[in-house]
């Protein structure tokens, strides 16, 4: 499979993995289904390998447990039934029958139902630079705002859909009160880790958060300009001013008329991209890696 670094859990019906190639440092697991033999496979979404080797652990009960309630995990009725198991679940937790791990297996099959794309976290903005507008938050930040929230104890308990009613604020510290200035953590932060410079030599803040996400919403998910504008509250010329040439350097293939989707054929990750200064002669070109100009941004 070309996977390394295997890490064997459950009599090895578990195993957490790091994926060759991948642009990521994350973990990723494989869980083997009892009722058919198959693999299931997902991201565990962290770096950190102890906190993988957990969640996968917890995933692989989780699916047992749906399992052993009837429902197909790999098809459109799970959303449905997996709402049904964890009302089950929170019943018998608020009987004093349940188990303890039933907590952790809620939130897994919350996270689960993620991978399908069948919940949402919509966020009501009514101050922004362009007024009132609707956001659509990606899915891992369910994982951090609910992190957030376990922070304070009367929250726990709660799920995020139940959070509309509390009015207090989502940024701030242990003790409920507001941070005065998160630039300087951030900066500290981004020293330690080595990234407080990009690659041209210009220091990064927190809003380069914004431009990551745009970065990556336009090189990856291949989202049109007009839908990431109102998403992000800017407009389509904007993006166009400061994004336009990502898309260039992500089609090269095809502007080069080599395309391998035009040929039908999967597209070719080594792909290299000749860079030219018009200033000299192409003799001094430089060759490098498409995956290396994208880093760069």
């Amino acid at each position: 499979m070309g996977d390394t670094d295997l890490h064997y859990l459950c009599n090895e019906n578990v195993v957490v993995y790091k994926r060759k190639n991948s642009r990521t440092n994350c973990w990723y697991a494989r869980v083997k289904l009892a009722h058919n033999n198959r693999w299931k496979k997902f991201t565990t979404r962290t770096e950190d390998l102890n906190e993988a080797l957990k969640f996968a652990e917890t995933q692989f009960s989780v699916l047992k447990e749906l399992i052993n309630h009837g429902v197909a995990v790999d098809t459109r009725r799970f959303s449905h039934v997996a709402d049904l198991v964890i009302k089950e679940m929170e019943d018998q937790l608020k009987a004093g029958t349940g188990k303890v791990i039933f907590k952790d297996y809620i939130r897994a099959i919350y996270r689960y139902k993620d991978f399908f794309g069948k919940r949402y976290l919509k966020i009501n903005l009514d101050k922004g630079k362009t007024g009132k507008r609707v956001i659509i938050a990606r899915h891992n930040v369910r994982r951090y705002l609910e992190r957030v929230k376990d922070r304070f104890e009367h929250l726990k308990s709660r799920k995020l859909g139940e959070m509309k009613d509390v009015d207090e604020f989502v940024f701030r510290l242990c003790d409920g009160s507001q941070p005065t200035d998160l630039h300087g953590a951030f900066e500290i932060m981004l020293t330690k880790a080595g990234l407080l410079n990009d690659a041209n030599g210009r220091k990064r803040s927190l809003y380069s958060l914004r431009h990551t996400y745009a970065t990556f919403q336009i090189l990856y998910s291949k989202i049109d300009l007009h839908l990431l504008s109102k998403n992000m509250g800017t407009s389509i010329a904007m993006l166009e001013k400061h994004y336009s040439h990502l898309d260039v350097l992500h089609r090269a293939d095809i502007l080069a008329g080599r395309s391998d989707q035009i040929r039908g054929r999967k597209r070719n990750k080594e792909t290299k991209i000749i860079e030219l200064d018009s200033e000299v002669s192409s003799s001094h070109a430089e060759v490098i890696s498409s995956d290396a100009l994208e880093r760069n941004y």
